[in-house]
């Protein structure tokens, strides 16, 4: 397994297009390192937090501009970028 991916390489794993990896990116709940030519750069700590991502949303969590929220309560998961984007 490799130790650094890109954009197009997450999107085929996790069965995503590019532009949501971007707009994640945009609210800052997903945030890849830049390469040197500019591209984006997603580590194994990236994938955990799609992992997350993933599972909330099919547990019916709600994206609220820089957020999650679901019909009962709050969740504030255990991975920075998302945790940052909560505060």
């Amino acid at each position: 397994m490799s130790t650094f991916y890109k954009i197009g390489e997450i999107a085929a794993l996790y069965g995503v297009s590019t532009d949501v990896l971007r707009y994640y990116e945009e609210l800052g709940i997903l945030v890849p390192r830049r390469g040197s030519n500019g591209y984006r750069i997603y580590r194994t700590e990236d994938l955990w937090c799609l992992n997350i991502i993933r599972d909330l949303r099919e547990l019916g969590f709600l994206w609220i501009r820089y957020g999650i929220i679901s019909k009962r309560e709050a969740y504030v998961p255990p991975c920075p970028s998302l945790n940052r984007s909560l505060q």
